[in-house]
């Protein structure tokens, strides 16, 4: 029995957690040496990689530290941060989009906040700012997501990590237990679903540290991400998930 069945078959979230912690010792140890005509895509992207990393590692200390349901909210936003970095990198024009997101968001954000506080020099400001007239960002569940996952597992794996983000009977049921006298309180509740949302912060980690790898010269770092997917099957590129007409064309096929 290989080292990853072992990990699926069991559910046992060690491997993972061990992963986790893996991820964001190479997050902070790495060399970022990054490609020719590359800086501008990584200063734009890097933020979202990073980010998946540190939520990813924020869910494991939560979730140790006895805040299991908590911790699935910084799971579902380890893997909304990864699979947008990994749709921006390969799908064409997505870097510009998120260009553009960042552009108008900044501007949208100020306006409204000197209109709010009635600061006329603020407000001044804030106007005086560029925005962008490009594609708009789309909606991350019913399009990225979408474009990223032919077989629907990350779809799946998001909706089952939103119903704790969200109001909803999860949360509802979370909090009761049932007994021969009837209903209970619960207020410690655990995750039942552990093993899905430390599978979602790893395969996060690994989406993530991959389009680093992707942007740098460091050959060893793509190996060794390479043989982790391997070992605990956790998807490294969503790459070939995209439609072809929705693909980026690179100047070589070492994405393909």
């Amino acid at each position: 029995m290989t080292a990853t069945a072992s990990v699926h078959e069991s559910g046992d979230i060690a491997p993972l957690v061990a992963w986790i912690d893996e991820a964001g010792e190479l997050l902070r140890s790495t060399g970022l040496d990054v490609k020719r005509d590359g800086h501008d895509e990584f200063l734009l992207l890097f933020g979202l990689c990073a980010q998946s990393v540190r939520y990813a590692q924020a869910w494991s200390r939560l979730y140790s530290s006895g805040f299991e349901r908590e911790a699935i909210v910084l799971a579902r936003c380890a893997v909304e941060h990864a699979v947008s970095a990994q749709w921006c990198y390969f799908t064409a024009g997505g870097i510009q989009q998120l260009r553009d997101k960042i552009v108008n968001e900044r501007r949208s954000f100020y306006v409204d906040f000197g209109t709010w506080l009635e600061h006329d020099e603020l407000l001044s400001a804030a106007t005086s700012l560029p925005t962008a007239d490009g594609e708009p960002w789309p909606n991350f569940g019913r399009t990225i997501l979408k474009e990223v996952d032919a077989q629907n597992f990350l779809r799946t794996s998001y909706r089952g990590l939103s119903r704790s983000a969200h109001v909803s009977d999860s949360t509802v049921a979370g909090f009761l237990e049932v007994s021969d006298n009837g209903y209970s309180v619960n207020v410690e509740p655990g995750d039942p679903m552990a093993f899905q949302a430390a599978h979602g912060a790893s395969v996060a980690a690994m989406l993530g540290l991959w389009v680093i790898a992707e942007q740098i010269e460091d050959k060893s770092l793509s190996d060794l991400l390479d043989r982790r997917s391997d070992e605990l099957e956790l998807p490294c590129s969503l790459r070939d998930n995209i439609p072809e007409e929705r693909a980026r064309r690179f100047d070589s096929d070492v994405h393909r």
